[in-house]
């Protein structure tokens, strides 16, 4: 019998990731991007939203992301660590 390893079915939203995303738009110069995530940051739940929206979404036309789970947004603020 085969055993397999079942993939998470989300993965939580971290302000590393927020990071990263706003790092990236920095890098492209999409300044509506790093509105978004500076909005993330604070807190701002749609903004958060939507930053696991465009991380997921690259993920998908990454092939190093390829099967990871999609992000999801918990209603906590983010804590800096």
């Amino acid at each position: 019998m085969t055993s397999t390893t079942a993939q998470p079915t989300t993965e939580l939203l971290t302000t590393d990731m927020i990071d990263n995303l706003r790092a990236e738009a920095v890098g492209a110069g999409d300044r509506d991007q790093v509105r978004v995530c500076d909005l993330a940051w604070s807190g701002d739940r749609e903004a958060r939203v939507e930053c696991a929206e465009a991380i997921t979404s690259a993920r998908a036309m990454d092939d190093v992301g390829w099967g990871l789970a999609p992000i999801t947004v918990v209603a906590e603020e983010p804590t800096d660590t």
